[in-house]
């Protein structure tokens, strides 16, 4: 099963909004999107509270959910509310799906990492580092267009419209 990262989640958001890019952050399977994601980050600051290091509790939530002797939640919805801070739209992980987080940027730039737990933390972290420098040369360069577009107004008078 892959189980979402929670820690590899926060460093990414770190890293954008350190530099004051992050506008929004979303966790969630990628193949099954529109059911299995939830917000974590918008607009400065976290919107859920997940746990850094959680395998503890994830492991009592497994036994919690699939142990049918276990009487100690009345209903699904009980234990998903004791167990939230290691949940995304009421899951651990999937066995079929990517975990992944979605980086919207202040200028709407979009970026999707995987946010699983396994040996590719690295790379993801290597994939951060590319998007960033490529958010602040798009950045940079809408500066510079914005830059050129007033330059090169031209403020017309009525006089010179007409003729």
């Amino acid at each position: 099963m892959k189980l979402f990262d929670f820690k590899l989640a926060k460093q990414i958001i770190k890293q954008f909004d350190d530099l004051g890019m992050l506008k929004y952050a979303t966790l969630g399977v990628q193949e099954d999107w529109s059911c299995c994601s939830e917000a974590i980050w918008d607009n400065g600051k976290y919107v859920k509270d997940i746990l850094d290091n959680c395998e503890e509790r994830q492991e009592e939530y497994q036994q919690q959910r699939y142990n049918e002797s276990s009487d100690k939640y009345e209903t699904l919805t009980e234990l998903f509310d004791v167990y939230d801070d290691i949940l995304v739209a009421g899951i651990t992980g999937s066995v079929w799906a990517t975990p992944v987080i979605e980086i919207v940027l202040n200028d709407h730039q979009t970026f999707v990492f995987d946010c699983s737990k396994g040996e590719y933390t690295n790379d993801v972290l290597d994939r951060v580092n590319t998007a960033i420098l490529t958010a602040k040369y798009a950045l940079e360069e809408d500066e510079v267009r914005s830059l050129e577009d007033v330059q090169e107004f031209k403020h017309s008078t009525s006089c010179e419209e007409e003729s």
